[in-house]
């Protein structure tokens, strides 16, 4: 029996460490101000995971090891100019931000953290190349080193930015920004051949995953800000952003050999920059006495969910687009100078704009030993619903400091179709701290106040939990940590 902390995989767990060094420089005049900031830290992880525990591999298990280790430097510069254009307010920003990533990382098999080839017993389930055809019950050979790279991550923004006071109740924010990626991957993970005589010519990931891309994408961004009128403005928004993709899946041609690909199968690289364009509606008032209030509609449209999938080294793509659209309020009340509450309430809706088979619910009809995958919908999956994020804040009163704040996920569908759903997630944690010397001050955290069982995180998929049991689609979830209490005594210098 398995207690709700526990796990079915004692071995699974991980270290990590990191180090990071920032440093600020400014400088204000009378009719300028310019800000740098530069950082650089190293980054290392290794983490062994069991979702699936016995469904690829019955007598191995499923465990991985993911394994990254990085080093990142860079800066964020920005300079200021104040002054009038006939006569009107006039602010002009000029900036630049450079990023660069060095990493090094794989994706192993492995056995109680003991690196090893698996059996995937279940490789005929999705056979896209034929190779069970004249033997369906072939077991294909999934490598201890699934993914080796190690690559270059380099981002470089630059931006211009161009505040008007046109009118005493009229303002624009007229921005243009330019990001340019270059990635270069060079490919570690061993030669494949697999033990199928029909698939026994070699890959090559060195020569097909090994490469360089590069993606600049423009992004032009407007404000438009109306009033004051009774303490309130109104606003209108609208621009173009990006998301950015795994350097792997720019540059990979062939997939890691893995659960999701047991034999070999090509790809197709990865754009590096995925666009993204939205907009805003909204008005901020502060109307009422010591109240700070914000409601908006928003609209974000992604030309693809495409992202690199950690856990088997591969590419999990929409081929579709997906639209993203919500309302938030925000309200921010100072009744006293010591006491602050806020209250902040979200809702929002992500929907692919065509079907998605791939993230569908599995069903397992007349009892069989592995589910079958529905026809799929148009939800994008994980995606956050109703969030309410709520807090009591008592400011350095006497030498006393408290808060209190509470945090609501509403349900979310964990599959495309919304046949399985998340439950909620509500946790109030609390904070007091009493400066007792003018260097010293001793603080407490009490985290899941309520001692409730919450889900830290959910998935919906297929896995096995013994070696000979029936292979299941069901709802997996991570617990969040029960009521703890954190105490420490600091001193500044």
């Amino acid at each position: 029996m398995v207690g709700y902390f526990g796990t079915l995989d004692p071995t699974d767990g991980g270290h990590s460490q990191r180090y990071s060094l920032q440093g600020e420089w400014h400088r204000q005049r009378a009719n300028s101000l310019t800000e740098i900031t530069a950082y650089g830290f190293y980054y290392d992880l290794n983490l062994f995971s069991n979702f699936t525990y016995y469904l690829i591999d019955p007598q191995k298990g499923d465990q991985f090891e993911q394994q990254d280790r990085r080093w990142v430097a860079g800066f964020d510069a920005r300079h200021t100019i104040y002054g009038r254009w006939l006569g009107r307010e006039v602010e002009n920003t000029f900036g630049l931000q450079v990023r660069n990533d060095w990493v090094h990382n794989g994706l192993f098999r492995t056995q109680d953290r003991a690196r090893t080839n698996k059996d995937d017993v279940n490789a005929c389930n999705d056979d896209p190349i034929g190779a069970c055809t004249a033997n369906p019950n072939l077991t294909a050979i999934l490598p201890a080193a699934t993914s080796l790279n190690r690559f270059t991550d380099t981002l470089v923004g630059f931006y211009a930015e161009n505040k008007i006071q046109w009118a005493e109740r009229f303002r624009s924010v007229l921005a243009l920004r330019g990001d340019d990626a270059r990635y270069i991957n060079t490919s570690l993970t061993p030669t494949y051949v697999a033990n199928i005589p029909s698939l026994a010519t070699p890959v090559d990931f060195d020569q097909l995953n090994s490469g360089s891309a590069t993606k600049f994408l423009p992004q032009p961004k407007l404000s438009l800000i109306f009033g004051p009128w009774a303490h309130t403005e109104l606003y209108a928004q609208g621009g173009f952003s990006f998301h950015s993709n795994d350097v792997r899946g720019a540059t990979q041609h062939e997939e890691p050999i893995s659960p999701d690909n047991p034999f070999p199968t090509s790809a197709t690289p990865i754009s590096p920059l995925v666009q993204l364009k939205g907009g805003e509606l909204g008005m901020r008032t502060t109307d009422v006495s010591h109240l700070q209030t914000t409601f908006s509609l928003w609209y974000l449209r992604s030309n693809s969910e495409l992202q690199q999938d950690g856990d088997t080294g591969g590419t999990s793509a929409s081929d579709q687009s997906s639209n993203r659209y919500g309302i938030e309020w925000a309200n921010y009340y100072t009744p006293t100078d010591h006491w602050a509450v806020d209250l902040d309430i979200a809702d929002s809706r992500a929907q692919f704009t065509q079907i998605d088979p791939d993230d569908a619910a599995y069903t397992n009809p007349g009892g069989g030993q592995y589910p079958e995958q529905g026809p799929g919908g148009k939800l994008v999956p994980e995606a956050v619903k109703v969030v309410v994020s709520s807090g009591v804040t008592l400011h350095d009163y006497k030498g006393f400091s408290s808060t209190m704040r509470l945090r609501y996920f509403g349900p979310r569908d964990l599959t495309s179709d919304g046949i399985n759903r998340s439950r909620a997630t509500l946790l109030v944690n609390a904070g007091a701290g009493y400066q007792i010397a003018e260097r010293w001050r001793i603080s407490a955290e009490f985290l899941n106040l309520l001692d409730r069982r919450n889900d830290d995180i959910t998935y919906a998929y297929v896995s096995r939990i013994a070696p000979t049991g029936p292979a299941t689609f069901t709802n997996v979830s991570h617990p969040a940590e029960p009521f703890e209490v954190r105490v420490w005594l600091e001193r500044t210098f």
